[in-house]
């Protein structure tokens, strides 16, 4: 940190014959105002590429997503060999209406193309049974579920998955409801584009 003492201003009236060799002081608020900027400059940390401003969790991220959208429907397949929609749209929240099974339960299928290798991250709005296949047929487990978030109550279930690249196959339920809504963070793609 730089601590100024005292500042001099000279001008050339200051060296002229006859005037007294009498440097002029910079005045109290200037030092006071250099001090200021350094001491804010140094809080600041200029580090950061986002101006200080941290980035959200992906949590919290969902969170906002599940609250204020931006929106889109899917129904869920009721058959896990026909095409499923592709719920991969990221930072989306997704209402899935979900197939009745004739018992009284609901569930279904939906794609979710992975474009980047990578952590990705399922978050639920309800804790519905939540199973993710890849495209050879083997079930991927999850590296970590939790049946809630501390971020916000929209959010009853959260799956933490490290993908590759490709197509995955999700499924729903049984579930006593008929939707879900749901929003998948994938890696690379937590910076907002529209922001």
């Amino acid at each position: 940190m730089i601590l100024l003492t005292h500042l001099t201003l000279r001008t050339d009236a200051d060296t002229l014959p006859g005037w007294p060799h009498r440097p002029r002081r910079a005045p109290t608020s200037l030092l006071a105002l250099v001090a200021a900027l350094a001491l804010a400059t140094a809080a600041c940390g200029g580090d950061d590429d986002d101006g200080g401003m941290a980035e959200p969790s992906p949590a919290e991220d969902a969170c906002e997503h599940m609250q204020d959208g931006p929106a889109e429907v899917a129904t869920a397949i009721a058959d896990m060999t026909a095409d499923a929609p592709d719920i991969g749209e990221h930072h989306t929240r997704w209402d899935v209406t979900l197939s009745d099974d004739g018992d009284g339960n609901y569930s279904g299928y939906v794609d979710l193309v992975v474009d980047e290798e990578g952590e990705s991250q399922v978050f639920l709005s309800a804790d519905v049974p939540f199973t993710l296949w890849d495209a050879n047929g083997d079930q991927v487990q999850a590296e970590e579920s939790l049946t809630s978030v501390s971020e916000c109550a929209e959010v009853s279930a959260a799956h933490h998955f490290d993908l590759e690249v490709g197509t995955y196959l999700a499924s729903f339920g049984p579930a006593s409801a008929d939707e879900v809504q749901i929003v998948v963070v994938l890696a690379g793609e937590h910076d907002h584009d529209d922001e």
